[in-house]
């Protein structure tokens, strides 16, 4: 078995050669017991040949899902006999008119923008933005061009909202010609349709000119640019010893191929893929020429390739054997779920916790994907493992799962962004920041409210010293941590820019710390030098900081209680602190090219934090108060849970009956382990 990806649509052939180097035994492999599936359905197959000589063609498709560009094929070389392509008869000879050019469709998209803001429901990534006024020019490559007119389409988002109406208001020219403009109103998807005349088109690049006017009224106009379709008819000449197009019945003729073997192809499905056996392919001054009739009335899609056309696949990968994951025979009480980079960094931390009782499985993302999802990168597979271990495994049902790996909005890498998406996460809709981050999604499991069924956490690590400098801070912390009166300390810092921020933390020291710990309150306004007192607190270790105010992804408040840039020089001797951060964004783990406050403290190695509780998103501090309330009451109670069972007591006690509400439960999260013990006092 032989997992294989695929980037983009076309015609692939595995050789020989190919699966010998991906290292498959093909050893006595019977060409008529070979199959290839995609996401569970038998793909059709063209096998010719055998030992070296062995040849599989069949048609591929690209992934168009969010979450990653390869599509995902399984070739079983042992298997039943596999679904051979069939042949389709085409008329000998002549029939109808020939036709002498086909409606070929060229397509510019771009994902290059990410508006976290659009209306739910809509794309979130664009090619540009166009604050008007302004104006930005597309390139539109045009091959083999026939003389007629063309058709233009181009999709907009309005991505601002004005008390005017229409306020939104964009012109197109190509190539200097003005050939439409529309208007319209809000938040809302504008696709403008437009004929463009032949005169305006031209044979190889021609410039879509895209002006935004800024003439509505409107204080500020932004559109965002989606795609656009250029219609025209196109010669039927090969490029790259390729050629697709959509028939409507006649005679062909096709060129451009600079060898034979030439196939054609009847693709109108995918899954039926079918050879067109009687093509004739001759020699020609210009090159050889495929020749065929197809009289259906209906028209069909074909792809015609040549040997050098072929495409090869991104990967081979021999399929390797792992835990069989939907067997009712697991249990588990802590799952790891790790990027195979730190398969066994992670081991140490996986011994530590097996040593205290607990029972540890441990398994890759890729394992997951595959049985899960057929291979496929998507977060919606973590989601229906944990779904599957709560309901289907032996009981006591799993208690705490583990991340391992850093994430990224930013899925397919689009922006080429320093943080990958190591292991995903997935995107939730909130109020205040449109489209964010949660872990906490992968257990709620039940699908009717945003209350987690499990404790959760993640290691936002990108790479294996990360993994395991944090791995080591967890266990020495558990095991070494230093005496002394800073495990029965509570820091709360306030922020001074509201009075209520001083409130909520004078309500945690009266109602949620018990009187046997000590509390140092570090409230902006109240002291002297609020920067140097947090730094200071930080340094002499406590068992919790928590933190109430404004945040942004690396900042407490805009004056500077701690930045990002501190983190480094805050050494505390290994008496970090779970850091608790009722604020905004400053647990925005997913951004691709910078990294959250959170993740900065958890992954510093001589200070920071042990772990980190924080949002993804934006809430209101009225909003965040119970969870803040019911969490510190849980860490400090007579029966002192995990962090992570903390965290999901807390959450599951508090309302999340309004949007802001779900929006807190679902956005807070812990960076670090959900089995951390806090370092309190005996």
């Amino acid at each position: 078995m032989a997992k294989v990806t695929v980037d983009e649509d076309g015609i692939y052939l595995l050789s020989h050669a190919d699966l010998v180097a991906a290292g498959l035994d093909l050893g006595g492999a019977d060409p008529q017991r070979i199959s290839l599936s995609n996401q569970g359905q038998e793909v059709p197959l063209l096998v010719s040949g055998e030992g070296t000589e062995l040849s599989i063609i069949f048609q591929g498709t690209g992934n168009t899902t969010r979450y990653s560009r390869e599509n995902v094929y399984w070739l079983d070389l042992n298997g039943v006999v596999g679904k051979g392509m069939a042949g389709r008869d085409v008329p000998p000879g002549a029939c109808g008119a020939p036709a002498t050019s086909f409606l070929h469709t060229v397509r510019g998209e771009e994902d290059l923008f990410y508006a976290g803001m659009a209306p739910e429901g809509e794309d979130h990534w664009y090619w540009q933005k166009l604050l008007a006024p302004e104006t930005t020019d597309l390139p539109v490559d045009v091959v083999d061009l026939v003389p007629g007119d063309g058709l233009l389409r181009l999709a907009l988002l309005g991505y601002t909202s004005d008390g005017v109406s229409p306020d939104h208001h964009v012109r197109i020219h190509l190539n200097g010609c003005t050939v439409g403009e529309a208007s319209w109103d809000g938040q809302e998807r504008h696709v403008i349709e437009s004929a463009v005349p032949h005169s305006c088109l031209l044979e190889g690049e021609n410039i879509l000119g895209l002006e935004a006017l800024g003439d509505t009224g409107a204080r500020v106009d932004i559109a965002l640019v989606d795609w656009f379709e250029l219609d025209y008819q196109r010669h039927f000449i090969a490029r790259d010893e390729t050629l697709a197009f959509r028939g409507q019945g006649g005679s062909y003729a096709l060129g451009g191929f600079s060898a034979a073997p030439v196939w054609l192809f009847d693709v109108s499905a995918p899954l039926d893929t079918a050879l067109i056996a009687d093509a004739v392919v001759e020699n020609t001054e210009s090159g050889y020429t495929l020749s065929f009739c197809d009289d259906e009335p209906s028209g069909r899609s074909y792809e015609a390739v040549s040997q050098a056309g072929l495409r090869r696949p991104t990967s081979i990968t021999a399929a390797t054997k792992s835990a069989e994951l939907r067997s009712a025979s697991n249990q588990a009480d802590y799952i790891v779920i790790t990027h195979e980079d730190f398969r066994q960094t992670i081991e140490p931390l996986v011994e530590w916790r097996r040593g205290q009782g607990l029972t540890v499985l441990v398994v890759t993302i890729t394992e997951v994907c595959d049985q899960f999802n057929y291979g496929l990168v998507d977060p919606r597979a973590i989601r229906e493992l944990l779904r599957y271990a709560h309901t289907h495994w032996a009981k006591p049902a799993p208690q705490y799962v583990l991340l391992v790996g850093d994430a990224s909005y930013d899925y397919r890498d689009n922006l080429q962004g320093s943080n990958k998406s190591l292991l995903p996460t997935s995107l939730v809709e909130t109020v205040f920041s449109g489209q964010t981050v949660s872990d906490n999604w992968f257990v709620c499991l039940d699908d009717q409210d945003v209350l987690p069924d499990m404790a959760i956490g993640r290691l936002p690590v990108s790479t294996a010293d990360e993994a395991r400098a944090v791995v080591d801070k967890i266990i020495a912390y558990e095991q070494h941590a230093p005496g002394g009166a800073w495990r029965q300390r509570v820091v709360l810092v306030a922020d001074g820019k509201e009075a209520s921020f001083a409130t909520q933390s004078d309500l945690l020291a009266e109602q949620s710390v018990p009187s046997s710990y000590e509390v140092s309150k570090v409230y902006a306004g109240s002291v002297e030098d609020p920067q140097s007192a947090v730094a200071q607190e930080l340094a002499d270790g406590s068992l919790i900081v928590n933190y109430v105010g404004h945040g942004s992804i690396d900042l407490w408040s805009d004056d500077r209680l701690l930045s990002s840039e501190q983190i480094g020089s805050l050494g505390n001797d290994g008496r970090q602190p779970m850091v608790i951060l009722m604020s905004c964004l400053l647990g925005f783990f997913g951004h691709p090219e910078r990294d959250a406050m959170a993740e900065e403290l958890l992954l510093a190695k001589d200070g920071g934090a042990v772990a980190v509780f924080a949002p993804s998103s934006l809430t209101l501090s009225s909003d965040q108060g119970p969870l803040n309330r019911a969490l510190l009451n849980a860490l400090l109670g007579v029966d002192t849970p995990t962090v992570g069972q903390a965290i999901l007591e807390a959450k599951r006690s508090v309302a999340a009956e309004t949007q802001g509400q779900r929006d807190v439960s679902e956005t807070f999260t812990l960076l670090g382990d959900p089995a951390l013990q806090l370092a309190r006092a005996d």
